[in-house]
């Protein structure tokens, strides 16, 4: 398939997340025209860019492609559930397994050719991570179906496996939010853990780069189902990053009471991208941790 951007159609789900605002606003600005699924509908009056967005749910995204009289080039799967605030287990499998199932086999009768799944380092088959494990195990469960059907029919699944990522706007529930929220206000103390563990700690520019390079990859030259690690390729304990983080605040008021909380069961130690096959198709990470920070902040 050519890549005329100015052509092509990509499906995001999860676009009003962290991720997905971000990269929504990436493929208009490159001139795609976006279909964002959300579990309600939006107006074209959402905080986008309007041009070239329409706004579905997952009950009509079919009636939304034929309307349109488009095969879409792509779908790109970022909606999730993690299996907090008291999600049941069964809603966590319908999110995670059933509804992006059924859009893939949509893809495939349709003959959307990429679909572009994410995925967590936290499911990587090497750890034993005990922590969200209804995500864990449907994520797992999902990139198996994916596996299978990229098998049997032409479309092309594709396991973007983030690593740490982090940048403005995401959730205050998450780590490094919370920290720097935290310094920000010059909270007197914070507890948490040694922070020895490492992690690749990704800027969500370089996500959404990493995200577009594979969508813009031409078809052939991509195999039927691929992960691409999605890091730096190094890693830093977190303790590193909080401190240049307070450091570049200049806050000289909060105290981090390293090792006041206990690590969790089975927690992962160190984990990075092995990032060579998506460095293979021409992408690379350009935000060290300091100038994430920077920006971050800025």
């Amino acid at each position: 398939m050519s890549m005329n951007p100015t052509s092509q159609t990509i499906i995001v789900t999860g676009a009003t997340g962290f991720i997905g605002g971000h990269l929504v606003n990436l493929l208009l600005e490159k001139g795609f025209i976006v279909i964002a699924l959300s579990r309600k509908t939006f107006k074209n009056n959402a905080p986008y860019k309007k041009n070239k967005i329409v706004w579905c749910t997952w009950e009509n995204i079919r009636e939304t492609i034929q309307k349109l009289d488009v095969i879409p080039h792509a779908v790109v799967h970022l909606a999730t559930a993690y299996g907090r605030n008291n999600e049941s287990f069964s809603s966590v499998e319908d999110a995670n397994v059933v509804k992006p199932l059924k859009l893939l086999e949509l893809c495939a009768k349709l003959g959307i050719k990429k679909f572009i799944n994410t995925d967590s380092y936290f499911s990587k088959a090497e750890f034993d991570y005990q922590y969200m494990l209804p995500y864990i195990y449907t994520k797992k469960s999902f990139n198996n179906w994916g596996q299978l059907i990229s098998e049997n029919h032409p479309v092309k699944f594709l396991n973007m496996r983030l690593e740490h990522v982090y940048g403005p706007g995401d959730s205050g529930q998450k780590f490094i939010p919370f920290i720097l929220d935290a310094l920000v206000r010059n909270e007197r103390k914070v507890e948490c853990t040694d922070c020895k563990q490492k992690r690749d700690l990704v800027y969500i520019d370089d996500v959404i780069s990493a995200y577009l390079t594979v969508i813009i990859t031409p078809y052939e030259n991509l195999e039927s189902y691929a992960e691409f690690q999605v890091g730096t390729g190094k890693s830093i304990p977190l303790y590193t990053f909080i401190e240049h983080l307070k450091k570049h605040l200049n806050n000289k008021e909060t105290e981090i009471l390293y090792g006041s909380m206990p690590t969790r069961k089975n927690e992962i130690l160190n984990s990075y991208a092995k990032n060579e096959s998506l460095i293979a198709l021409g992408w690379e990470a350009k935000h060290t941790y300091q100038r994430g920070i920077e920006k971050l902040v800025n």
